[in-house]
């Protein structure tokens, strides 16, 4: 956590330079769709650690 992006990650997140593409078609902010960004990342963490708990299930059903 807080580790620094390397410089091909800064470029994803970088402005464009021609003022008229910047203006025109980086039009995407994080604030604007921060809750659904952190609701789909919570839903995605809750089937992986289920999913992680069925197949811990599995392998200990198959070994008894």
């Amino acid at each position: 956590m807080g580790e620094a992006l390397t410089p091909s990650e800064r470029e994803l997140f970088s402005r464009p330079k021609d003022p008229t593409i910047r203006e025109k078609f980086n039009t995407y902010r994080f604030a604007d769709h921060k809750e659904k960004v952190i609701d789909l990342l919570k839903r995605v963490t809750r089937v992986s650690v289920e999913t992680m708990k069925i197949v811990d299930a599995m392998g200990s059903a198959g070994r008894g």
